[in-house]
């Protein structure tokens, strides 16, 4: 009776292993999401909520409105040439995905009838189509997405297409939450945030992740999480960026009130936090105009 009972349980254990490969067999497997792509050491990698960027998108597209209207993300990847603070957009390679109402045949067959692009084929690899006076390249790739370069098409869809995943999905998940979502592994530069930070800040940054939130009133606030490449690091940050700020208020003529600032600036060992930091007009500014430049 035992060694009934020991075989029975033994098979059903055993069913239970099957079954259970068989459902985890079944679970569709989640693609990473193009910026999860991007995010190799130096890079700058930018999420654009299409839908509720539609200004800057409409910009960018400026002359293409039915392809900027049917847009919902643009995912970036930039590449300074230079080490120059801040960053400098003009001097920048890229890669970006643009997802939306992009049905590949169509869009492709569209292309091949526009005077200012030439078609390109691999034998085995990818098809595109090159801007005849511009760096440009790009092309329908998949289902409702659109990847466009103005560095070798090859190289960026091979990226798209085999590239291993460099971003977590929870940082990914935040970052295409915001209206717009900034992350750099290890930068060398980065944007100016009005808070005059030196460059020799973001040279010993970990990683920094900003996401930036229109407050509701033409202006934007901003959520930060940076992590230095040490604790002495992160509190020599955490101070400049709370006198930075102080100071662009007293510039403005603004109150400092010194316990909110205690809630927008935490410190905690290597990382450094801010919430709903004001973002200064003239830099958010020259960020999108950048930003439509580039796209």
């Amino acid at each position: 009776m035992a060694r009934a009972k020991v075989v029975l349980l033994t098979g059903a254990i055993m069913m239970a292993l099957v079954f259970t490969s068989c459902a985890t067999a079944l679970v569709k497997r989640v693609p990473p999401r193009p910026i999860q792509l991007m995010a190799e050491e130096g890079t700058i990698v930018i999420a654009v909520d299409a839908v509720r960027e539609r200004e800057l998108v409409a910009l960018a597209f400026d002359g293409m409105e039915e392809l900027g209207g049917r847009s919902r993300r643009v995912s970036l990847a930039l590449q300074g040439k230079g080490d120059g603070y801040p960053m400098a957009f003009d001097d920048v390679s890229m890669w970006a995905v643009i997802e939306g109402d992009y049905p590949s045949f169509l869009v492709n067959t569209a292309l091949m009838y526009v005077p200012a692009l030439r078609r390109h084929e691999v034998e085995g690899g990818p098809t595109w189509f090159s801007h005849k006076t511009t760096p440009l390249s790009l092309r329908a790739v998949g289902k409702d997405t659109i990847l466009l370069t103005d560095g070798d098409y090859e190289t960026a869809y091979r990226r798209y297409k085999g590239g291993g995943v460099l971003l977590d999905s929870e940082t990914a998940r935040v970052m295409e939450h915001a209206s717009i979502g900034i992350y750099a592994l290890r930068p060398k530069t980065f944007f100016d945030l009005g808070l005059d930070l030196p460059q020799s800040v973001f040279e010993q940054a970990e990683t920094v992740l900003l996401l930036l939130d229109d407050d509701g009133e033409e202006g934007y606030l901003a959520d930060a999480i940076i992590t230095m490449q040490s604790e002495k690091g992160a509190s020599t940050l955490s101070q400049m960026v709370r006198s930075g700020y102080i100071a662009r208020l007293r510039k403005e003529g603004k109150a400092v009130n010194i316990a909110a600032l205690r809630q927008m600036f935490l410190l905690e060992g290597d990382q450094v936090t801010i919430h709903r930091m004001e973002v200064p007009g003239e830099q958010l500014s020259e960020l999108k105009n950048h930003l439509v430049g580039i796209i």
